[in-house]
């Protein structure tokens, strides 16, 4: 590495495609276990075997499904977390630079940076728990979309003082908690649509750090049974 193609190597080596691996382990992880202990509670509230929603078809469905959802939901985020890598590096560099290290040095720094335990630690904490919640609910929306009986999708806040809410927040998950929408419809907050909380196609400030989850509530028809598909 020297002066003139440090940022040219930084830029090569935060590779995208191990990012894009990153992200679809948290998903196939957190997603197909959380889905599975949802699709486990409609099984129990409908207590009809020959009707029972399996795991087997829950997987297939979610493995059919990730891979695009990733592409088409997650692909700006990942170019995010990606430029803001290398943002922090050249930075690193930058700084090395008005120290008066020569790039060897500078280098050494990085190597050392890169790999101890506070690298990108609060970026990467926030990425964590943000895609954590995206995740899970992600895999309860696979449920939904699967399940042998109609469901509704109702909002569950975290119920505490860090829950976002106005005025302090444009967005407003504290109003949310408890709202009930349709298992094709989408939750409001404010003007972003989500289909289920953390959605990565809603505005930033709506799904950064947010905790809330979603539960599955079964529609009923007039009789009060259930409507099966």
């Amino acid at each position: 590495m020297d002066r003139g193609n440090y940022k040219m190597l930084i830029e090569y080596n935060i590779n995208e495609v191990e990012i894009n691996k990153a992200y679809q382990n948290l998903y196939v992880d957190i997603g197909t276990i959380h889905g599975k202990r949802v699709l486990n509670g409609i099984n129990a509230m409908i207590k009809t075997s020959t009707k029972n929603f399996t795991i087997d078809k829950f997987i297939l469905a979610f493995e059919n499904n990730i891979a695009n959802f990733i592409r088409m939901s997650l692909g700006q985020s990942i170019t995010s977390v990606k430029q803001s890598l290398i943002k922090y590096l050249l930075e690193e560099v930058i700084k090395g630079r008005n120290e008066g290290l020569d790039m060897r040095q500078i280098a050494g720094n990085i190597k050392k940076l890169v790999n101890s335990r506070n690298f990108y630690r609060w970026q990467a904490m926030r990425i964590a728990r943000t895609e954590t919640t995206s995740a899970a609910n992600y895999g309860a929306s696979i449920v939904s979309k699967e399940s042998t009986i109609l469901l509704e999708k109702e909002w569950i806040s975290a119920n505490d003082a860090r829950v976002r809410r106005k005025p302090d927040s444009f967005y407003d998950h504290n109003e949310l908690n408890g709202t009930r929408v349709g298992e094709n419809e989408s939750f409001n907050d404010n003007g972003s649509m989500l289909r289920f909380p953390g959605d990565p196609d809603a505005a930033a400030g709506t799904r950064i750090n947010c905790r809330c989850a979603m539960s599955l509530t079964a529609k009923l028809d007039q009789n009060g049974d259930f409507i099966f598909r």
